[in-house]
């Protein structure tokens, strides 16, 4: 049966999180019974998912099998370009090896030329140079030297054709190579299909391909008590082919495998206690910028844009974005649009775990009120500067979150031991206890009023026979968890300084050697 190639029209490109799914559409004339319609040039077969290839059309024809396999394309374009240079190349070649005879014919000439002027030189040297002898040699010789120079003149004439040949002979091949990987290697995808009746019809193939999707990026710029934020979505693919001219469509979440849940007993164990997380291990690493993303934010544009998306209904609990124009997406090329802008409401505070990290982390407390937003990288700005790289978490609608935004150095901070007192005693008489003593000290260098929290924590025995007290703090902390995490919160003015102290023992008995302990 012969197979008929159609060609399809690409109408929309729906962008997932881990994949895309690609709409294209085709008009063919079918007559009655079965017939195959190939579809070539499109994304590589390697990139198109097996079994996600959907075809919709009227009633009148039925696909009764689907087959996406690799197919070249552009091979007689590839041959009949590869013909024309090999024509060239062949007339170059015999044009090279023509002036090449010539050249050698000249050499020659010049050659007998020199052994005339040797043999007149020495036939004229055993005569008397009486009469007319001199002015013949010298005519001769000057006839013979004015032949030389032109056949000279006329050798390096045709030596520069020669180069220029070389060249173009080179260019030639470079060419005819070339033309080899013009051949692409592409997708294609064969379809059987049943008419009932013949006639035209219209076609439309849905597919899934990997190697695209989409990532969320983030502009968050900070203002007194209001976060602005941009929402982009960074359009990446790699499927063999640009798409075009073609309406895309940006899916807010990624499609994920299911499974059915199996409940599991819930088994628990003697463990011994260990710290909560500190605040500086949920914060890190949040003002230091990643080479690698520090290299990616630097490379986008900080040009102000309108949104180039419109709203469009909630997906299954997600959002999908509608472009309002059609765009291009070519292979390896990210690509950056926005998406949506809004705003925030914003509260601004400072953290410091006194005990892990070198100094304050700005936290900008932000509610969602727009629309789910899903998790991404996100670029902390202060007017038109770049302040932090942080990562956004997925926001529900109504959430609230912590977004870290850059370390604050204008809020001075030092923490240092203040006591080391050690009172040891007999194995009878009782234990070895240690004093410790700690001093914190904040001062605002910022020139506005800010709400700063410090965190400072004792030590949690894991033995019951180990005794840690605190004795004393000044001023109280606000809060103390079981796991001897300390907090304080206070307002501080321009210049203001707050000072901590508190103390606390360490008991245990003299046998042991309790680590670590400063």
């Amino acid at each position: 049966m012969a197979v008929k190639k159609v060609s399809t029209e690409l109408k929309e490109v729906s962008f997932f999180r881990n994949f895309a799914t690609v709409k294209r559409h085709f008009t063919v004339e079918l007559g009655e019974g079965p017939a195959v319609l190939l579809i070539e040039g499109i994304e590589k077969e390697s990139t198109i998912i097996p079994g996600s290839v959907r075809v919709f059309s009227k009633r009148g024809v039925a696909v009764t099998g689907v087959n996406v396999k690799s197919a070249v394309v552009g091979v007689e374009e590839v041959e009949a370009e590869k013909q024309t240079i090999l024509e060239r190349l062949r007339d170059a070649e015999d044009k090279l090896k023509l002036l090449e005879g010539e050249v050698e014919g000249l050499r020659k000439l010049i050659d007998s030329l020199d052994r005339a002027v040797k043999k007149g030189i020495e036939a004229f040297s055993t005569v008397a140079l009486s009469g007319d002898g001199g002015e013949k040699l010298s005519n001769f010789l000057s006839e013979v030297s004015r032949r030389r120079r032109e056949i000279v003149s006329e050798i390096i004439k045709k030596e520069r054709e020669i180069s220029v040949l070389g060249d173009e002979i080179k260019r030639l091949n470079v060419l005819l190579e070339g033309e080899k990987e013009r051949a692409l290697e592409l997708g294609a995808i064969e379809l059987a299909v049943s008419c009932e009746r013949g006639g035209k019809y219209e076609f439309n193939v849905h597919y899934d391909v990997r190697d695209a999707g989409w990532m969320p990026v983030y502009d968050v710029t900070l203002g007194k008590e209001e976060a602005n934020v941009d929402f982009y979505a960074e359009i990446m693919q790699n499927v063999g082919i640009p798409w075009e001219n073609v309406t895309a469509v940006i899916h807010g979440r990624a499609v994920l495998r299911a499974w059915k849940p199996k409940p599991e007993p819930w088994f628990i164990d003697a463990v011994r206690p260990t710290p909560s997380p500190s605040p500086a291990t949920l914060f890190k690493g949040v003002g230091a910028q990643p080479k690698e993303v520090k290299e990616e934010v630097e490379a986008v544009e900080k040009e102000m844009l309108a949104p180039a998306f419109k709203r469009a209904e909630a997906v299954e609990g997600g959002l999908a974005f509608q472009i309002s124009s059609k765009g291009s997406f070519v292979p390896g090329r990210p690509t950056l649009l926005l998406i949506e802008r809004f705003s925030m409401n914003a509260e601004t505070f400072y953290v410091w775990d006194a005990y892990t990290s070198p100094g304050f982390v700005e936290l900008v407390k932000i509610k969602n009120e727009s629309f789910p937003l899903p998790p991404g990288v996100c670029r902390v700005f202060k007017g038109d500067t770049m302040v932090g790289v942080s990562e956004l978490p997925y926001m529900a609608l109504g959430q609230t979150i912590e977004l870290p935004a850059s370390w604050e150095e204008r809020l001075e901070c030092e923490r240092k031991m203040t006591i080391r007192e050690e009172e040891k005693k007999g194995v009878v008489k009782g234990k070895t206890t240690i004093t410790y003593g700690y001093s914190i000290k904040v001062r605002n260098h910022l020139g506005e009023e800010v709400n700063a929290v410090i965190y400072d924590r004792i030590p949690v025995p894991r033995d019951p026979e180990i005794i840690v007290e605190l004795i004393s703090s000044t001023p109280p902390p606000s809060e103390r968890s079981e796991t001897g995490i300390l907090k304080w919160e206070a307002k501080l003015k321009p210049e203001q300084e707050l000072k901590i102290n508190y103390k606390f023992t360490v008991s245990y008995p003299p046998s042991y050697e309790v680590w670590p302990l400063p």
